[in-house]
């Protein structure tokens, strides 16, 4: 198995039915106002490409049960949500632990039955600072976007 600059493998062993994506932020600091998808611009895992950069969605490519994660690391005043398909659920993140800096740092998790093609985003709703790596080879990430179909 051949791994990538970040340790992970780019063509690992699956099903047709297992799917996952892995994706950080590259530059050291984005603003984000109440409304805006998330653009992870840092793929690290996609191996079965449904992690479209462009839009900052993943796209289910089957029907199944899936788990989501995001963590991010703020300036206190921005709050998110995992969308499915543009609609919001009965999760959200807001800023949790206070870190030695001043900032926050917060992570969601959710675990959801999806459709083919239904799409998954993370969207800010409140106006703020997230933190990105400002270094696309960090080992130690500061925000990431994540899933993976369980079954």
């Amino acid at each position: 198995m051949e791994l990538n600059d970040h340790g992970l493998s780019s063509s690992p062993t699956q099903s047709p039915k297992q799917t996952g994506f892995y994706v950080t932020l590259r530059k050291a600091h984005y603003s984000v106002q109440s409304g805006a998808v998330l653009k992870w611009d840092d793929v690290r895992y996609n191996p079965g490409q449904n992690f479209n950069i462009t839009t900052g969605a993943y796209v289910a490519p089957s029907d199944g049960f899936y788990s989501f994660s995001a963590g991010i690391w703020n300036n206190k005043r921005a709050g998110f949500i995992i969308l499915v398909d543009g609609k919001k659920g009965n999760w959200v993140l807001h800023s949790g632990s206070n870190l030695w800096d001043g900032s926050t740092s917060a992570t969601i998790n959710i675990h959801v039955n999806l459709r083919k093609g239904q799409q998954v985003q993370v969207e800010s709703y409140e106006t703020g600072i997230v933190y990105g790596n400002g270094n696309t080879n960090a080992i130690h990430v500061k925000s990431y976007f994540s899933g993976a179909r369980i079954y």
